[in-house]
């Protein structure tokens, strides 16, 4: 017998941390972000605000990234598919985690 309940927590969890990806990457970049420049022996070292910038924006970054190399014929459907399903379970994990701190906000006493 199916679940739907769990399917529909699921998609749930997935369109919240979907939303918050898109959410924080819209803001870092109207802030004016930009990723760490490529030197020519090396990256820059990343700062601590990166990384935070990275772990909440990732998924969207990831699919835009997806999507771009797909236009320029660099990736097949094979890798498109991968890394289409990494974005979606980082999203999941940033919705639980979402979630997780909206429950702790509204129900303190918890």
């Amino acid at each position: 017998m199916v679940n739907l309940t769990g399917i529909q927590l699921a998609i749930g969890v997935l369109a919240v941390g979907a939303t918050v990806s898109w959410i924080a990457s819209r803001l870092v970049r109207i802030g004016g972000w930009q990723p760490p420049a490529h030197t020519g022996e090396g990256f820059e070292l990343f700062r601590f605000a990166d990384l935070l910038i990275a772990s909440l924006a990732g998924p969207e970054l990831l699919c835009g990234v997806t999507v771009a190399g797909v236009r320029r014929g660099e990736l097949h459907a094979g890798w498109c598919l991968t890394l289409f399903l990494i974005a979606g379970g980082w999203a999941m994990l940033i919705g639980i985690i979402a979630l997780e701190l909206l429950s702790y906000g509204l129900y303190p006493g918890r």
